[in-house]
């Protein structure tokens, strides 16, 4: 009985100084950083307040295990203040705050290298993006012409969880899972996208993270589990970074439009 109470002890103490390193400043330090951010509701269906929006971004400046006071300054405006700490923490806050964790799925256009090769003239609805995955083992950036609208609805926060994990060749990936309204969706366009059983020809899915494209994979077979995969030569540092955004995606965009250091 001695020893339950013990351990007992000893995981509340070990879950009290966690929350006590990443718990909300009650007061703004003496000394450290300070951030001024404006959230865009406009991209929003329906405002969904500042109130929301703190939450969303305590979390992810607790979920590096770092703390700050964050209070209103407007109504679209928050400031956010850390105490001191070292360089690389401070940026690490900027970005985890700045990336809104919005997930895109677009259609590449089926004849892409030859537009591009030939220099053809870009078509109507589409772009050009280039891609963060290597080709071939070789660091040579991807460009793709994608569309410009996400495939059936497939944009912004559908993700249920991501983690960040290793690929076959020990490279770090992110896995998630769509919620169940996406996983739906995911199913049916990836059916209609599937090889033609005739022809065998196939189709490749932009994945894309807060505008940036990180691979195109091409649709093997339907997808109905909701659950893929990106890659895009990251850094294990990198990928938990990204999965903690599409695990935990801002309710609207946000941008740093100040930062000072006292």
């Amino acid at each position: 009985m001695g020893f339950v109470v013990a351990v007992l002890a000893l995981t509340s103490v070990s879950a009290f100084l966690r929350y006590r390193a990443t718990a909300p400043l009650a007061k703004a330090p003496d000394h450290g950083t300070e951030f001024v951010v404006e959230a865009d509701f406009s991209q929003t269906p329906a405002n969904p307040g500042m109130a929301l929006l703190e939450k969303a971004l305590q979390r992810r400046i607790s979920g590096i295990q770092a703390r700050a006071l964050i209070e209103p300054l407007s109504a679209s405006k928050l400031r956010i203040v850390l105490p001191a700490a070292e360089s690389n923490i401070v940026d690490e806050i900027a970005n985890n705050i700045s990336h809104g964790g919005s997930l895109e799925f677009r259609l590449v256009n089926d004849n892409s290298e030859e537009i591009l090769k030939n220099h053809e003239p870009i078509p109507p609805g589409y772009e050009v993006l280039q891609c963060r995955e290597e080709i071939a083992g070789q660091k040579l950036p991807e460009r793709l012409v994608v569309k410009k609208t996400a495939l059936d609805g497939l944009a912004g926060n559908f993700v249920q969880s991501a983690w960040m994990d290793y690929g076959s060749m020990d490279e770090p990936q992110i896995e998630f899972q769509m919620n169940t309204n996406a996983t739906a969706r995911f199913a049916e366009v990836t059916t209609k996208y599937a090889p033609d059983a005739t022809t065998g020809a196939s189709h490749r899915i932009a994945i894309i993270l807060d505008g940036q494209l990180y691979s195109a994979p091409r649709i093997e077979e339907p997808i109905v589990s909701g659950a893929c995969m990106i890659s895009g030569n990251f850094t294990p540092a990198e990928a938990r970074r990204l999965a903690q955004l599409l695990s935990d995606p801002l309710p609207a965009p946000v941008k740093i439009i100040e930062t000072n250091s006292f």
